[in-house]
């Protein structure tokens, strides 16, 4: 899949005069603290300071004519350890981002779960961005001040005033100390209202931590579009970690531009009056000249950059031309702005990407200063944390798939296979179905060295292990094979796509033209790693897993009719990987052990001990016992049975 993707819209065929004006917005979403680069995946070369510099470097290059913009879309904590190693909750990540040239940020539901978070967002981070961080819909459940419902940004020579409103969807999971307002009631409201109304509007910027396909999107734009009918829309999104490029009608461009800070998004536009269009037959054709030009310019600049990206310009760099409208309505007014083009970018974070696209001379230093001393205050920071304190050695690439594919290993079925049964049931009963949400696990396990930021990176929430109260074989065979309705999933896990299939956010990209949809119901498999057992209809089971899947799984049981009570175990999921790592995954004369490695060698030496003694009935016991590390089978003994009855 390419990791730049440009989307070039043309309008009509006209002519082009001096009333052109150029934007290029730069999108940043759901970066989940990855702030200090990616020390597992080398070719990302741009950390997340190098953003300073491309933001500077793009708008010193820019001509007069052309205005730069900086947006971020939620999202900014949970998912390292320099963010959720600190205290409060991502308060280092959100000193960092403080140093960076926002024009306006909104807030997403990660920001949203931890009652210290809320109040340092409230005390430290929203007076210092003087009103650019959004969220319409988000209040404080005291009726103390929060985020903004919109700011107003005048441009410019003349060029009006752009809207920029903030969103969060129907989030039904915050922190009590925060208060969610639906996004109907909210569009409703006099504060959306009293932002459309303002005058000489050039266009208008939604925030939203809204996945593409929500519906509550659409609530969004509908709205939008009644109180400023055919005035220029952009809709930033995010939430569901994919590569998004929409073009709905000929004046609304939606774009999500994935997670994890692996790529950026960079939409770039042109904006006209419609008489000014109307007037200059040959208008069209000068932009998309320009547009030509400047992709010329780039391709020579990724051709000719360092090879050492793995950046091939012919099969990961493309253009989708589209026409809308064949010529503009006569009934439109003539001051009424027009975009006369969009392209949308997904840029790798490449060093190479950034440069060509900021057209950056390197005859320049790239690194501005600014950028140098956020660098270095996120290492210090990193190594204060002791982040880079090693843990153990993986013995295998583990992908972060519900579903994976032939011969791959699966972080969430490490989890499932693993951990849960030696934590919950280590006297291995069978009486356990394990589980793991497509959520619960977040990122990949590389093999070789794991460190300690690797686990927050693996596991952000450390959610206490639960159990649910014993049910039925047939009920548990019906539930693993079930479809599940997205209103029975709690708002979260509707769109963890990305988290499905395990493949990386850059090699994701979806290209819509129209409404988006969301589907009805999904296969439990491909939200849950479950234990793969032959279940008696007849006899009890329980399940166990993290304290956010456990208690979905009771809401869905709940709509089949079976009522459960859950039970806390008083163990974390963190805690019990870190356990699983600094047990088992060391190295040992160049080889890292793993449970599944322990059989082979122990067999061995029970052999040489068998033909030593010749003690062969108690030589055999053993064996039975050691080779899954567990003690001899006897599901009375398991303390959580005893608990649980």
């Amino acid at each position: 899949m390419s990791f730049v993707v440009f989307l070039l819209i043309s309008l009509s065929s006209g002519s082009i005069n001096n009333g052109v004006h150029n934007y290029k917005i730069i999108h940043t979403t759901d970066v989940h603290g990855w702030i200090n680069g990616r020390p597992h995946e080398p070719k990302y070369t741009a950390d997340y300071s190098d953003l300073l510099n491309f933001v500077y470097h793009s708008k010193m290059n820019a001509d007069p004519n052309t205005t730069v913009l900086l947006f971020d879309t939620g999202d900014l904590v949970q998912g390292t350890g320099l963010s959720d190693a600190t205290e409060p909750m991502g308060s280092f990540v959100l000193d960092v981002v403080q140093q960076f040239p926002y024009d306006g940020l909104c807030i997403g539901n990660h920001e949203l779960y931890d009652a210290p978070t809320i109040e340092y967002i409230r005390s430290h981070v929203i007076p210092s961005w003087n009103g650019k961080y959004l969220g319409a819909n988000v209040a404080l459940s005291n009726g103390q001040s929060f985020t903004q419902p919109f700011r107003i940004i005048p441009l410019e020579n003349g060029q009006g005033n752009v809207v920029v409103l903030g969103f969060l969807y129907n989030f039904k999971s915050a922190d009590p100390s925060v208060r969610i307002t639906d996004l109907e009631t909210t569009m409703q409201g006099t504060s959306i209202r009293r932002a459309c109304a303002t005058q000489n509007i050039a266009f208008i910027v939604g925030l939203c931590h809204v996945a593409s396909t929500d519906e509550d999107l659409q609530i969004i734009r509908n709205y939008i579009g009644k109180y400023c009918p055919r005035k220029p829309l952009i809709l930033l999104t995010g939430h569901s970690h994919w590569e998004r490029a929409s073009t709905p009608d000929d004046h609304t461009q939606i774009m999500e531009s994935g997670a994890y800070y692996r790529q950026i998004g960079l939409l770039e536009f042109s904006i006209t009056s419609a008489e000014n269009l109307r007037n200059n037959e040959n208008l069209m054709d000068e932009v998309m000249a320009k547009m030509k030009e400047d992709d010329e310019e780039r391709r020579h600049v990724l051709e000719n950059g360092d090879a050492t990206t793995s950046f091939s310009p012919t099969s990961e760099l493309f253009a989708i031309h589209n026409d809308h409208t064949a010529q503009l309505d006569d009934n439109i007014p003539g001051d009424t702005p027009i975009m006369l083009s969009f392209k949308q970018n997904f840029l790798a974070t490449k060093l190479t990407v950034f440069q060509a696209f900021s057209k950056w001379k390197s005859t320049t230093d790239w690194n501005i200063p600014l950028a140098t001393a956020t660098r270095e205050t996120i290492k210090r920071k990193y190594k204060e944390l002791e982040l880079d304190t090693p843990l153990g050695y993986s013995p295998h690439y583990y992908k972060k798939a519900v579903l994976p594919k032939a011969g791959e290993y699966s972080a969430h079925y490490l989890v499932v296979d693993e951990i849960l049964p030696q934590t919950v049931d280590p006297t291995h009963s069978s009486y356990y179905c394990f589980v793991a949400g497509s959520a619960a696990i977040r990122s990949h396990i590389f093999e070789g060295l794991f460190v300690a930021d690797d686990l927050y990176t693996l596991d952000p929430f450390n959610n206490e292990i639960s159990v649910l109260s014993r049910i039925k074989g047939d009920v548990l065979m019906a539930l693993l094979e079930s479809d599940l309705s997205t209103q029975a999933i709690q708002d979260g896990m509707r769109f963890d796509e990305d988290l499905i299939s395990g493949e990386g956010e850059s090699e994701k990209l979806c290209l819509e033209s129209n409404d988006n949809t969301n589907s009805e119901s999904v296969k439990f498999n491909t939200k849950y790693a479950a234990t793969h057992n032959q279940w008696n209809p007849d006899e009890g089971y329980f399940i166990a897993g993290g304290s956010y899947d456990v208690k979905v799984l009771q809401g869905i049981l709940a709509s089949m009719g079976v009522h459960t009570t859950i039970t806390n175990t008083g163990l974390f999921m963190r805690d019990q990987i870190k356990k699983f790592i600094t047990t088992y995954w060391q190295k040992n004369d160049e080889s890292s052990l793993h449970p599944a490695q322990f059989p082979t060698a122990l067999l061995v030496t029970i052999l040489i001990i068998f033909l030593l003694a010749a003690a062969c009935t108690t030589v055999l016991t053993v064996v039975g016992c050691v080779r899954k590390n567990w003690k001899p089978y006897s599901h009375e003994s398991s303390p959580l049975i005893e608990r649980l009855g």
